[in-house]
C-alpha cells in the first residue's frame, strides 16, 4: 500500500470513493472539496493473489492532515465487512506507520472503527503517541426531505418574549464570543487543557468566516447558537449547538435546528451531526426533530 496526495486530477475519484460514506465524512468531504491541502488517498500498489480483485492503484482508503493537526477519515476497510477488509487493515498498518513516524496529531475526528484503527498506528509506532481522552458520540442523520413550514420565518415566540434568528456576520464578533467562549469550555476543550483567549477568538474569527453560523436572540442578547461546520455534495454537519444555561429548557435548541434543516432543505441537502453518548436528553431532542442514529463516531485527543 501507498499513500499519496490527491491531485487535482484525482479529486473527483476520491470524492467518488467517499460518496456511499458520506454521511459519516463530511468534514473529509468538505476539505477534498475546497481543495485543501494534506488531503490523502491510501491506493493499493500490491499485485498479490490476495488483492486481485482490487485494482492496482485504486484507492481503498482517503484522509485529510488538516494543519497537520487534526485528521478526518474515510477508511471503510476498518469495519471488517468483506475478507478483504482484514487483509487491507494489516496491508495498511506499514504505510501509514511510515507516513506519521515523525507526526503527532491533536485530534483524530470520524466514525469510531476508522479512528480507533488509526489510534492504535499511533500506540504502536517506533515513537508511540498515547491518546489523553476519547470521547465517544453518536453520528446522528436527518435525509433531505420536500417539507415546508410556517416557521421558515425567522420570528418565533419564546413564552412572553420575542425571539429572533439570525445569521451571523464577521461584524458579532463582540456579540457572539462570549457565547463561544462558554460552549468551547463546556463542550470541547479537554480537562485540563490550555487554551488561551486568544486562541479561541482566533478560531471564532475564522469560523465566522468559513461556516455558516446562526444565533437566536431574546430582545438584545444571543442566549444559543448552532452552526453549518461543513458542506459536502449531499450532506451538511451541524456543530456548535449551544444554549446558555439560564435559557436552556425552553425548546432554543430545536427551533434553531429547525431552522437550519429549513435552510439546508432549500438546498437540498441531508444533514449530519454527532451528540455525546452519555447526553441521552440531547440525543431525544434531535430525535424529535427528525435524527436517526446512522453509527458511532469518535474524537480521540493526543
Amino acid at each position: 500500500m501507498k499513500i499519496e496526495a490527491i491531485s487535482e486530477s484525482e479529486r473527483e475519484t476520491a470524492l467518488n470513493f467517499i460518496a456511499p460514506f458520506e454521511n459519516e465524512c463530511v468534514n473529509l468531504e468538505h476539505e477534498i472539496l475546497h481543495g485543501a491541502e494534506n488531503c490523502y488517498a491510501i491506493k493499493n500498489e500490491s499485485t498479490e493473489k490476495d488483492l486481485q480483485n482490487m485494482p492496482r492503484n485504486s484507492i481503498c482508503g482517503v484522509f485529510c492532515f488538516r494543519n497537520r493537526r487534526t485528521i478526518f477519515h474515510c477508511l471503510p476497510f476498518t469495519k471488517y465487512k468483506t475478507a478483504l477488509d482484514k487483509i487491507l487493515c494489516q496491508e495498511t498498518q506499514a504505510a501509514f506507520y511510515e507516513f506519521f513516524a515523525d507526526e503527532k496529531p491533536f485530534c483524530i475526528n470520524g466514525e469510531v472503527t476508522g479512528s480507533l484503527f488509526l489510534k492504535n498506528i499511533f500506540r504502536n509506532k517506533k515513537n508511540p503517541v498515547h491518546a489523553k481522552i476519547t470521547n465517544e458520540y453518536f453520528l446522528m442523520q436527518k435525509t433531505f426531505s420536500q417539507e415546508k413550514s410556517a416557521e421558515a420565518n425567522s420570528s418565533l415566540s419564546a413564552g412572553e418574549n420575542q425571539s429572533r434568528i439570525f445569521l451571523a456576520s464577521p461584524c458579532d464578533e463582540e456579540k457572539l464570543f462570549p457565547l463561544e467562549r462558554a460552549y468551547q469550555f463546556e463542550e470541547v476543550i479537554p480537562p485540563n487543557f490550555n487554551v488561551s483567549e486568544k486562541l479561541l477568538r482566533d478560531g471564532f474569527r475564522l469560523n465566522l468566516q468559513s461556516q455558516r453560523i446562526f444565533y437566536l436572540q431574546i430582545e438584545d442578547e444571543p442566549v444559543a447558537k448552532a452552526a453549518i461546520t461543513a458542506c459536502g455534495k449531499n450532506y451538511a454537519l451541524l456543530g456548535g449547538v449551544y444554549t446558555l444555561p439560564e435559557f436552556r429548557m425552553k425548546g432554543f435548541a430545536t427551533i434553531l435546528i429547525q431552522h437550519i434543516l429549513l435552510v439546508l432543505a432549500s438546498e437540498k441537502k441531508s444533514a449530519s451531526l454527532y451528540v455525546k453518548k452519555n447526553k441521552s436528553a440531547v440525543v431525544e431532542m434531535y430525535k424529535k426533530t427528525g435524527f436517526e442514529n446512522a453509527t458511532e463516531y469518535r474524537l480521540i485527543y493526543f
